[in-house]
């Protein structure tokens, strides 16, 4: 069962399908704020891709993970 809004996004300049996905968009895709978002990382419920190794270090979504999220809360 896919439960992640999809947005108009979902692939690139060329057709392909997108492997990454900032903040923003997921926000859009879960229907949450950010700071849940990132209440969710911090708690492990939500994997993410690190840019960096630093504190101020960006995150991008794999759909994948965002998916997998979802579903695992469906009650």
């Amino acid at each position: 069962m896919n439960t992640v809004k999809r947005t108009t996004r979902d692939t690139d300049g060329a057709g392909n399908p997108r492997v990454l996905y900032n903040i923003e968009e997921a926000c859009e895709m879960l229907s949450m704020s950010r700071s849940k978002i990132y209440d969710l990382i911090s708690q492990g419920k939500i994997r993410v891709v690190k840019l960096g190794t630093g504190l101020n270090s960006g995150v991008r979504f794999r759909l994948a993970d965002l998916t997998a999220f979802a579903d695992s809360n469906v009650r």
